[in-house]
């Protein structure tokens, strides 16, 4: 336990962030990007375990000594079954990683294999078995065994169960969806609002969307627009605002984010909150048929969405 204590406290740091980006880029069915940062965090999050392991298994005296296992006549086998230990690193973590991620692309069933198999299924079989009959080294050998198995049978049923679902190939099931993207940054010009709200009208309406859902797309990215000009900065130095409209299928995504102060639009309840002055926002959540929020590294994410068909 202290050994994957430890190695927890250095290598976890890298999967923080991972529910929170996957959900918002997989939100935004932003796909290039979810398929970029996953792949980064999933390769970082492998080097890790790997040069922590290399690290421990060369040094274990140092690492025994931490937890006060100093006896010489006990020293040779605790170093024996660190080294032995740490082979469970790599199929850990990427356990850990699967049991993360898939949640944040709302694919929960590879997560609940995931949990069950190492959790259940393989782990009190199989460490009853080898406990009785290695001791201390077949504990070892148990997590080993389990946390292998598990990542093998995980992305076996990964691999039939993404082709079956159609969610996309491979590891992680982002599908190839080919889109029409709207995409611009803008100062913090009120005059900009409205600027923006026409051109995702047309936007909208050169890929052949009705033209009421174009109008209120349009109509609700310049609220909320309005509302970070006018309320999200404390004072009026140039900041910019990101906005990004995609269509996929009749089905519109529109994505405002910006640095200004935190507010959730979701959870708005009166036009009197003296945290942040509203405008329309009411009317805003009866336009769009989803709204959701997120606030990552001190940007607010608000995604706003239009012919949202069910299931989806």
């Amino acid at each position: 336990c202290n050994i994957i204590f430890v190695f927890d406290l250095i290598a976890g740091g890298i999967l923080a962030l991972l529910p929170t980006l996957c959900g918002i880029f997989n939100g935004e069915k932003d796909y290039y990007s979810l398929k970029s940062i996953v792949k980064k965090i999933y390769l970082l999050n492998l080097i890790s375990a790997i040069i922590i392991a290399l690290i421990i298994f060369a040094l274990p005296n140092i690492y025994s000594q931490i937890f006060g296992f100093d006896n010489p006549e006990y020293q040779e086998r605790a170093n024996f079954l660190i080294r032995l230990y740490v082979f469970t690193f790599i199929p850990y973590e990427l356990n850990i990683f699967s049991m993360n991620y898939y949640p944040s692309i709302e694919k929960n069933i590879p997560s609940y294999v995931t949990v069950l198999l190492r959790e259940l299924i393989l782990i009190i079989p199989i460490t009853i078995t080898l406990v009785y009959a290695k001791g201390l080294e077949g504990y070892a050998i148990a997590h080993l065994t389990t946390e292998a198995l598990t990542v093998l049978i995980t992305y076996i049923f990964v691999l039939i169960y993404g082709k079956a679902k159609k969610y996309g190939k491979g590891l992680f099931m982002i599908p190839k969806i080919d889109f029409s993207s709207y995409d611009i940054s803008i100062d913090n010009n009120i005059d900009n609002a409205s600027i923006v709200s026409s051109e995702i009208v047309k936007f909208a309406l050169d890929n052949k969307i009705d033209n009421r859902d174009a109008q209120m797309i349009g109509l609700a990215s310049e609220e909320i627009v309005s509302n970070v000009i006018e309320y999200g900065y404390k004072n009026k130095k140039q900041k910019f605002i990101d906005i990004n409209l995609k269509i996929i299928d009749n089905h519109m995504i529109l994505r405002i984010r910006d640095d200004g102060m935190p507010f959730d639009p979701t959870k708005y309840e009166n036009d009197n909150d003296e945290a942040y002055k509203t405008i329309g926002i009411k009317m805003v959540l009866a336009l769009v048929d989803k709204m959701t929020y997120m606030r990552v590294l001190s940007l607010n994410n608000t995604v706003m969405e239009i012919g949202k068909k069910e299931g989806e």
